[in-house]
């Protein structure tokens, strides 16, 4: 669950606010694939992990707002305590339900705490980056994948209009200006169609000098600086 690091966090938001362009197919011909990794365990599993989010929320629901209690005050009418070292039974302290009002905050907090991590999931899912295939032309676009989409299906946009930015020590971020920003990993990745680097310094430079050969654009690394 490393991807839910830094890099991952900063562009959830962005998956939202933003709207989703149209899916369109890959053009045949005069492309090549420049990056392509495979996406990690929890993102090929993420719609598992909210089915099983989902089902404990409501469970999670169900049972407090049906058998969330508290001891019933004493009465009367109550058996008295019996003594379980003589043989007797030992009579458990009547229960009664909590206020409805607090079941119900209570359920409602679980209901929204579930849904939250589910949309959390799948937003990151939505801008975890596949693939790239750079598509020559008079205007060269980028050709984006997720692994939310089936394969040679995708999202294109202007090269111009994208730009690689610096994301965590193992991310890189592309920016398509108006669509939001979607997430790379660089360890391990396939980059030009060879296996890169799994050392992530490696890495992330390798796919920069990718990035810079098709006349992509980034945006610099800067370090900070240290108070002596």
């Amino acid at each position: 669950m490393s991807t839910f690091g830094k890099g991952i966090r900063h562009v959830v938001a962005s998956a939202w606010r933003r709207t989703q362009p149209k899916v369109v197919r890959l053009p045949t011909g005069n492309s090549v694939k420049i990056f392509e990794q495979k996406p990690p365990a929890w993102a090929r599993w993420a719609l598992a992990l909210v089915a099983v989010d989902i089902m404990v929320s409501t469970s999670a629901v169900d049972i407090v707002w049906n058998t969330w209690g508290t001891p019933a005050p004493p009465s009367d009418d109550d058996p008295r305590p019996t003594n379980p070292e003589n043989g007797d039974e030992v009579v458990p302290p009547k229960m009664v339900l909590r206020p409805a009002w607090q079941r119900a905050s209570t359920g409602v907090l679980f209901f929204i705490s579930g849904f939250a991590v589910a949309g959390f999931v799948l937003a990151a899912r939505s801008r975890l980056v596949n693939s790239l295939t750079y598509v020559r032309g008079p205007r060269p676009q980028i050709f984006l994948q997720t692994p939310n989409h089936h394969p040679n299906y995708g999202l294109q946009f202007a090269l111009k209009d994208c730009s690689l930015i610096p994301g965590n020590s193992e991310q890189m971020v592309l920016d398509t200006r108006t669509q939001g920003r979607w997430v790379l990993n660089v360890r391990g990745a396939i980059l030009n169609g060879r296996p890169g680097p799994m050392e992530k310094e490696r890495a992330r430079s390798k796919l920069i000098s990718t990035w810079k050969s098709i006349q992509g654009s980034t945006t610099p690394f800067t370090r900070r600086k240290t108070v002596s």
